[in-house]
């Protein structure tokens, strides 16, 4: 993977934003009011907001890879095993899933969709879920204020990565919700699209070479996603 930070790497951007947000710090603000005896629904509500959900996320694995880096950094299948519990949950995956197949998802079994959606995760996090592990200590993030009205049903969770010796790089969150749950469905670093940006690259080999052969390939880890906008093959 690249050293380069600031870079617009919006393929690396579902787990090095992540990772990013695990040296932010950021304390918890909650509404407090003992006297009226609102303080809890007040918690309650704040901690379903967009923003918070995120946060949460991602203090939770912060401290999970304090107390277990070093054997992290040993066995890669525990590190995996536990992003895909605290992180991928917080991902609509199918939905992502069929955003970056585009017109390919319409024409697709759904045993294929299925199968697109189990690889294309597995492939993120093989690739780039190693970010987490090298970049926690050397970056900080700073969580903007979230607008959106009372009763919306999409929100994007605004953030500034601050790298070392460089410019802020800003990483938005984009989210909607599911059974009354937040879930990312795209994430953004200095406004360039993850799910754009993997569509362009699996359009073209669905083209060239056609759906089965694509999830073939990731499933098998034939194909690295690439930050710069490529897919590798190996």
């Amino acid at each position: 993977m690249t050293q380069n930070k600031n870079a617009s790497f919006p393929v690396a951007a579902t787990f090095l934003g992540l990772a990013a947000l695990l040296g932010s710090g950021m304390p918890m603000a909650f509404a407090q009011d003992a006297a009226n005896g609102d303080a809890d629904a007040a918690m309650a509500a704040e901690a379903k907001a967009p923003d918070v959900i995120v946060r949460n996320a991602v203090q939770r694995v912060r401290g999970l890879i304090q107390e277990n880096a070093d054997r992290y950094r040993e066995d890669k299948d525990a590190f995996y095993a536990m992003i895909d519990r605290e992180i991928i949950p917080h991902f609509d995956m199918p939905y992502i899933a069929r955003l970056v197949l585009g017109r390919h998802a319409r024409q697709a079994e759904p045993e294929q969709r299925r199968r697109f959606a189990t690889a294309f995760k597995e492939t993120l996090t093989r690739t780039y879920a190693d970010a987490m592990l090298q970049y926690n200590s050397s970056v900080e993030a700073e969580f903007l204020p979230l607008r959106m009205a009372d009763d919306a049903e999409r929100a994007t969770v605004e953030t500034r990565l601050k790298v070392e010796d460089g410019e802020p790089i800003p990483i938005s969150f984009v989210m909607h919700t599911v059974d009354g749950e937040w879930l990312i469905y795209d994430i953004s670093v200095e406004g360039i699209s993850l799910v754009t940006n993997f569509r362009a690259q699996f359009n073209q080999r669905i083209r060239e070479e056609g759906l089965d052969a694509l999830i073939t390939k990731l499933e098998s880890g034939a194909i690295e996603a690439s930050p710069t906008g490529e897919t590798d093959s190996q």
